[in-house]
């Protein structure tokens, strides 16, 4: 199977397709694009290194989460690829966060958060004429023009200095953020400045104690809503599919099938919270995915269909003293009502 053949198979307009099924899910208004490892540690041409991963080798894919780990669209990446005709091109990091943004809803409030390796001016310009707000880190080298003060600057006025700039690129407002804790951390935005500023506690070696750092609120929002990706990665983790073989694609195959459980298992918890369920009367995630498996194992399975006994079989049945046996659990609704051997 060609690295190119590998994209239909989970992206092919379907009903039964991945990830058709994922842009059906109802979205929240807070959104995230991250990438996502799938361990791997074979031979092959799209293998990738990423140090900052837990996983550190395997398999690359981009993901649009909710702040909840929900995801609704997913990308596998195969190599270079040429633009999209029907999207602006705004660098090859941006094209894939227009990709997956495509599918939101537009001019409904949705935000939509990233990290520097997607973000930069032209496509943020991009996200604000399809009505999308945004929020994300950004390499100072993409913020050309914007006069900031100097990290020595910062660092000699303490811990907590910020600095804000906007600009109107194609009657759009940007704003530009600086802020200095340890090391200095760059924003752009379109709704969001450090207005209103509150603090947090950070340690300091110097006086060896806790103390107050001013906090900027888009700083405040990133960290809030930008670790969806990172949910559903350590939720797939805890109880990952493992399988001994050759075959690179079936990696691929079974990351698919964790991410849809844990998918389901989101869903799921979204509708008991709904339906105000306590948690201790929820499914935790491995008893969601054991119920699932049996369910699938049993529904539509045919079985001997017993032949009734004669009357005195019965007579002679009843006379006896019944004792209670041992009782066994009902089956799952789907298996008592698939209509097969019953």
């Amino acid at each position: 199977m060609g690295r190119n053949k590998i994209k239909p198979s989970f992206q092919q307009q379907s009903k039964y397709s991945v990830t058709e099924n994922m842009k059906r899910i109802p979205m929240e208004e807070t959104l995230c694009v991250d990438e996502q490892m799938i361990p791997f540690k074979g031979k092959h041409s799209i293998k990738q290194y990423m140090k900052k991963k837990p996983r550190k080798w395997g398999f690359k894919a981009f993901v649009l989460c909710d702040s909840n780990g929900i995801t609704h669209n997913w990308e596998l990446y195969t190599g270079a690829s040429l633009s999209s005709t029907e999207l602006p091109n705004v660098g090859v990091s941006g094209n894939i966060v227009l990709r997956l943004c495509s599918i939101v809803p537009k001019n409904l409030n949705y935000k939509v958060y990233f990290d520097n390796w997607f973000n930069n001016i032209p496509l943020q310009v991009e996200l604000e004429k399809t009505g999308l707000n945004y929020l994300g880190t950004i390499r100072p080298n993409r913020l050309k023009g914007c006069q900031f003060s100097s990290d020595k600057d910062m660092r000699r006025k303490g811990r907590g200095t910020m600095e804000e700039y906007y600009t109107i690129v194609d009657d759009i407002r940007i704003i530009a953020t600086k802020w200095f804790d340890n090391k200095p951390v760059h924003l752009l935005s379109s709704f969001v400045g450090i207005k209103p500023v509150t603090t947090i506690k950070r340690y300091d070696r110097q006086q060896n104690k806790k103390i107050d750092v001013d906090f900027p609120e888009s700083i405040k929002f990133y960290n809030r809503f930008m670790g969806g990706v990172d949910l559903a990665d350590s939720l797939i983790s805890l109880y990952r599919t493992e399988i001994r073989s050759k075959k690179w694609y079936l990696k691929i195959f079974f990351h698919i099938l964790d991410l849809s459980v844990v998918n389901g298992w989101l869903l799921y918890r979204r509708d008991c919270n709904y339906f105000k369920i306590e948690a201790k009367n929820q499914y935790n995630l491995l008893d969601f995915k054991s119920e699932l498996a049996n369910t699938l194992c049993q529904k539509g399975l045919r079985c001997n269909i017993r032949v009734r006994p004669r009357s005195t079989e019965i007579e002679h049945g009843l006379s006896e003293k019944r004792k209670r046996g041992p009782t066994v659990s009902v089956p799952p609704k789907e298996v008592r009502l698939d209509q097969t051997s019953h």
